[in-house]
């Protein structure tokens, strides 16, 4: 369950993700390889590959971080993927930190109690 009005506007949320403003790319699986998402490096393995793909993390949790719907985000992605399947960034968490036991459920109860602080 998303939140106590998500099954009615479900989609409504999602359209408004800090996220759509940016490369899907960034919210891609860490362990992508960028000459799998860059043009021009099909076929080599990049240098640098692994700070690439740590920066394009590191600017995907940062947008989350801002996002008005992280809470719903991580929510939807955590009830949705089985935990042999966790890949990517969703709802300020990468598919490591939602993949340790307890980590959604802490985070969640993070980000609804800062929600209702900001009331």
């Amino acid at each position: 369950m998303v939140g106590a009005d998500s099954a009615e506007d479900g989609p409504y949320w999602q359209a408004r993700g800090a996220c759509l403003e940016y490369p899907t790319e960034w919210w891609e699986d860490a362990d992508v390889a960028v000459s799998e998402v860059l043009p021009g490096r099909k076929g080599q393995r990049a240098l640098g590959e692994r700070a690439e793909n740590r920066r394009r993390q590191t600017l995907a949790l940062a947008v989350c971080a801002g996002c008005a719907v992280e809470l719903e985000c991580l929510v939807e992605r955590a009830a949705a993927e089985p935990p042999s399947a966790r890949s990517g960034t969703f709802g300020g968490m990468t598919h490591t930190q939602r993949s340790r036991r307890g980590a959604v459920a802490a985070r969640v109860a993070e980000l609804r109690a800062a929600r209702e602080d900001r009331g």
